[in-house]
């Protein structure tokens, strides 16, 4: 019944259809760096659901020459968080009434509201139908799944009209990620905190973080004595620090290597 009522409402064009600009008939593009990441996190995800996912992040930049004042960080490692997406890479029909673009922006939700669908819908947030003049239903996303994770939606389905099996061997698409702030704001940080410099030594505070805040057991200071005649270099829990200038006004400096081996 319910298919009969979507079907019913596509041939008689009652959903007012929102698009994006671009083409329908232009696919896009892939290279070979995003579809090894798409393939690795398809793998992920079927493992188990998540919208997000967090990876290592640090700053500065290695090798990168850096200036910074007493008080402030000199080098640290972080979380950062990131959300996952798909995008439709070629355009996919789902009726003679409904095509949805190549390019498409798509978000995953778990499915508890549709038999048969699979356990991850992937919806379009900027392609929403519109209120049924014959159903009397609010607007709703349009809606795909690949029940074998094979990068290839096998069925679409707007939410409380039924599913469609896409035909005929159904759309292709990639999964990616987009950064959702610089620093995740839990987990697990570490630092090292320029403290000054003077009578020839350099003092750094070494701090670790749990969920933003400080352990007290994990901070301790380390001094290293200034070459005096060049750069001086400051190791720390694997960490390496080309000082290229220090004072009390602040230090000059390239990171070489993190506390994470690269």
């Amino acid at each position: 019944m319910m298919r009969l009522c979507l079907a019913l409402a596509l041939f008689l064009g009652v959903f007012v259809i929102a698009t994006i600009p671009g083409s329908a008939s232009t696919p896009t593009v892939v290279d070979d760096a995003e579809a090894q990441r798409s393939a690795e996190l398809l793998v992920l995800l079927r493992a188990g659901f998540r919208d997000r996912l967090r990876k290592p992040g640090a700053a500065p930049d290695k090798g990168v020459e850096t200036q910074v004042g007493v008080g402030e960080s000199v080098y640290r490692e972080f979380a950062v968080e990131e959300a996952v997406r798909a995008r439709l890479t070629e355009a996919s029909k789902v009726s003679n009434k409904l095509t949805v673009p190549a390019g498409t922006e798509l978000l995953p939700e778990r499915v508890d509201w549709q038999q048969g669908f699979g356990t991850v819908a992937w919806c379009s947030s900027s392609h929403r139908y519109g209120r049924s003049a014959l159903l009397g239903r609010p607007q709703q996303a349009v809606c795909f799944s690949d029940r074998t994770w094979d990068g290839v939606f096998e069925y679409a389905a707007i939410r409380g009209y039924g599913t469609l099996t896409l035909s005929p061997t159904g759309y292709r698409y990639e999964v990616f990620t987009v950064p959702i702030s610089g620093e995740a704001p839990t987990g697990f940080k570490r630092e090292l905190v320029y403290q000054g410099a003077a009578g020839g030594t350099l003092r750094l505070l070494y701090r670790e973080y749990a969920n933003d805040l400080a352990r007290p057991a994990f901070s301790q200071e380390a001094t290293y004595d200034l070459s005096p005649s060049g750069p001086t270099l400051a190791t720390f829990k694997g960490a390496q620090i080309e000082v290229l200038e220090a004072g009390n006004a602040g230090i000059r400096y390239r990171v070489l290597r993190g506390f994470t081996a690269d």
